[in-house]
Parts: structure tokens; C-alpha cells; sequence
């Protein structure tokens, strides 16, 4: 990956408990990582001077977001509606003009990404994925054309799952609704 990555680094390490703020810069923690996408749920922020502090794990739309701890390999592209946020704890990949974030994104997404990363996880008391290994992870690259048609097709699938879930919630909350209205009320 580092001969296709500008850059791989990883979010801040440390404590945060005393730098969350009510609302400025997203933070993106583990817990905010899905397959192919950002859970806004818990989503905390940092204001703007942390931030600046922070510069090594600053995000950007494009960048590739990996979890480290939890469900290492879990990975979504940063979307272009959050053009500012932060991270911690994340692998940060930032694809180069070699390799779609989003192609990158559905590699460690699949079974041959997860069992990449399941097999080179470090650490006793919690296991994580680090950076080093990241750079060293050998992939096929097909032309970049090749996985723009690739993304194409799986990202289609991906919104109509999406859009799936969406629909799911709704109706357990109407289902929900309903169980009330006739049998507590």
C-alpha cells in the first residue's frame, strides 16, 4: 500500500476525555467506522485550536479510514459533506491518483481484506492493526479504470442496502407504534 498511498498514518494516540466540546471539528473515533460508511451516532468534536494541533490526523474527503481496535480492518472513505474532521486511534490511508479510495475501502471490506488483517494484528491484552503492517500489505491493483467499474457496481449495492436498513428502522418503529397503540394503550 505505501507504493499507492501518499501517506499512511495513524489518528492521534492519547487522551481525550478533557478535549471534547458540544459542537466544532467531527472526531472519528473507532465507534464511528461501518463498512463503507461513517455511524454519526456518539459523534464527538474538538474545537478548532486542538485541531490545528492535531495536524498529522486531520482528514480530508477522500481519505480512507481503517479501525485499528474493535474490528480491525473495518474501513469507509471519508465523505465530500465533511470537508473538515479528526480522528483518533484510525489508520489513516490517503490513495494517490494510482488507486480509488473507495476500490481501496471495499479490499479491506471483504473477506480477503479482513482475513489480511486478522491474520497480522499485534498487541496482548487488545489486539490492534498498526500502521507498519499496513504499508506493507501487498494488493492486486487493477487499472484504475478496472476499479472505477469495480467501485461502480459494489457501491450501487452498497445504497441499495443502505437504503434497505433505512427502510427496516422505519418500519420496526412503526411496528413498535402499532404494539403500543394496542396493547399498553
Amino acid at each position: 500500500l505505501k507504493e499507492v498511498c501518499r501517506e499512511i498514518t495513524v489518528g492521534h494516540v492519547g487522551p481525550m476525555a478533557e478535549e471534547y466540546v458540544e459542537s466544532g471539528i467531527p472526531f472519528l473515533r473507532s465507534q464511528n467506522i461501518s463498512p463503507y460508511r461513517l455511524d454519526y451516532a456518539n459523534l464527538k468534536f474538538i474545537n478548532e485550536d486542538f485541531h490545528k494541533r492535531l495536524k498529522k490526523s486531520a482528514l480530508s474527503p477522500g481519505d480512507v479510514v481503517v479501525v485499528r481496535t474493535g474490528y480491525p480492518g473495518t474501513a469507509c472513505v471519508v465523505p465530500e459533506h465533511l470537508p473538515v474532521a479528526n480522528c483518533a486511534d484510525l489508520v489513516i490511508l490517503r490513495p494517490s491518483a494510482e488507486i480509488d479510495g473507495y476500490f481501496l475501502c471495499c479490499l479491506f471490506n471483504s473477506i480477503w481484506g479482513q482475513g489480511k488483517v486478522a491474520g497480522s494484528l499485534v498487541g496482548v491484552a487488545q489486539q490492534h492493526f498498526n500502521i507498519g503492517v499496513a504499508k506493507e500489505m501487498e494488493i492486486s491493483l487493477p487499472p484504475l479504470s478496472i476499479q472505477r467499474q469495480i467501485t461502480h457496481i459494489l457501491s450501487a449495492y452498497d445504497d441499495l442496502i443502505e437504503n434497505n436498513t433505512r427502510r427496516i428502522k422505519i418500519l420496526e418503529q412503526m411496528l413498535e407504534m402499532i404494539y403500543r397503540e394496542w396493547f399498553v394503550n
